[in-house]
């Protein structure tokens, strides 16, 4: 008899993994959700990277663009978005949706502590960290790229944990694209 249940608990459990995953329509959430709830809701979600065309060519923001495409910065040894650095996040966003020619190279960077294969690759999670949250506030992934310069491209030198600390971030460039008029 205990079999017999657990054969039918285990027959319902397969049904809907089976459904679930037969869904063709993306994962959309309206609005008003929660960054928590976006970013859930992104967990599985394949995001491929789109080729990169030969033609792009990325540069530092113009100076009124700038000061909304800012740094974010990330803990040691993290690449997990952190709340203070969501707003800045959502004000990006506004300006993607807002800039429909633009593109953006999101460069992940580290401090000079651990090897630079480790490095590498905590970067890449960092760009890819923010890619995905970005595309969960509504941004096509396809204009957002990502890039790992590890620790390779410092912004302050020094040994200390002030510049370490600066060193652990997102970059964005931008490539405004043809339809940009300025």
């Amino acid at each position: 008899m205990k079999m017999r249940h657990y054969m039918v608990i285990l027959s319902f459990f397969a049904v809907v993994i089976i459904l679930s995953g037969c869904s063709s329509t993306p994962k959309t959430l309206p609005p008003e959700a929660s960054s928590e709830d976006q970013m859930a809701a992104l967990e599985g979600m394949d995001l491929p990277l789109a080729e990169l065309p030969a033609d792009m060519a990325f540069e530092e923001p113009k100076p009124e663009d700038a000061v909304i495409l800012q740094d974010i910065h990330f803990d040691y040894d993290q690449s997990k978005i952190k709340d203070t650095d969501k707003p800045i996040l959502e004000k990006i966003n506004t300006w993607v949706l807002n800039h429909p020619g633009a593109t953006l190279m999101i460069e992940g960077h580290c401090d000079e502590r651990g090897t630079l294969e480790y490095n590498l690759a905590l970067g890449e999670r960092r760009g890819l960290s923010i890619r995905t949250y970005l595309t969960g506030l509504g941004t096509n992934p396809d204009r957002l790229h990502t890039i790992s310069y590890g620790e390779e491209q410092p912004l302050c030198a020094e040994s200390v944990e002030d510049c370490w600390t600066k060193n652990r971030r997102g970059h964005f460039l931008v490539d405004y694209g043809e339809s940009f008029n300025e």
